[in-house]
């Protein structure tokens, strides 16, 4: 060791090491609901009103799906990871194509923002609940409402399909600490029923009714053979039905006229 001029011992050398950023991890959450696809391999996360999609094997983001200026209230994805689901203060529900990450349907679903929601094991339908006390069952690709349950009478807090693809049963859940499990193949109607009316050939029974939605019966198999959303408010929700006797069916009520074809 070499002595100073001075004869004293040097002490150890203070060296500093100085690094460049080669990257730079951003916020990728800043509360809300999130979704992964059944593989983990991308997590959706909501920032602000936006949606980021980061992939799991390097955290990285892989693109920003753009709000529509509300916070994301609700969102779910597919089982086979083709769609997400989304849907915001705005009343907005979204659907985005993964693939794209571009939106290819959107349309209010409810009177006030959705809470929570889920999608069945075949990705076909989707279940919103809402803080209206309401739980409606939605056709993904055609973007239309199969189902409208009433009979919770507080904000609905949770939602769950049977993992079971032939037993089409969604179980709810609500602020009125009650729960509810519906057979979406047999359900009927959860309001006052308004009217009713037989179809020309006798196959079919129309039936209208205050939970604002038109149902027709297959009177040969006994079963419910489609259900169609009126979304009309007030006393005179979704009747009287009447048949046209030419293979076409009406539905009166304080908004207007549902007008439709029988099937089969």
């Amino acid at each position: 060791m070499p002595a100073m001029t001075d004869g004293s011992v040097p002490s150890k050398l203070q060296l500093k090491t100085s690094y460049r950023s080669i990257s730079t991890i951003e916020a990728i959450y800043t509360g809300g609901p999130c979704a992964i696809t059944r593989d983990e391999s991308l997590l959706f996360c909501t920032v602000n009103g936006d949606v980021y999609v980061v992939g799991t094997d390097d955290g990285r983001k892989r693109a920003v799906l753009e709000g529509d200026s509300e916070l994301v209230t609700a969102m779910a994805v597919k089982p086979n990871g083709a769609h997400l689901v989304t849907a915001s203060r705005s009343l907005q529900l979204r659907i985005w194509d993964v693939a794209s990450y571009k939106v290819v349907r959107a349309f209010k679903v409810h009177e006030a923002p959705v809470i929570v929601m889920a999608i069945d094991e075949t990705s076909t339908l989707v279940a919103t609940g809402s803080a209206d006390a309401t739980v409606k069952v939605w056709d993904i690709e055609g973007g239309y409402c199969t189902h409208n349950f009433r009979g919770h009478s507080g904000v609905i807090s949770a939602v769950q399909f049977d993992a079971r693809p032939s037993r089409l049963w969604l179980a709810t859940g609500a602020d009125d600490c009650q729960v509810r499990v519906w057979d979406l193949k047999r359900s009927t109607h959860v309001s006052v029923i308004r009217g009713l009316a037989f179809a020309g050939d006798g196959d079919y029974l129309l039936s209208g009714s205050r939970d604002k939605v038109v149902n027709v019966w297959n009177l040969k198999s006994k079963g419910l053979a489609r259900t169609y959303p009126v979304y009309e408010h007030g006393p005179g929700n979704g009747g009287p039905a009447r048949d046209g006797h030419d293979g076409e069916w009406r539905a009166t009520g304080q908004a207007g006229l549902l007008h439709g074809r029988r099937e089969g």
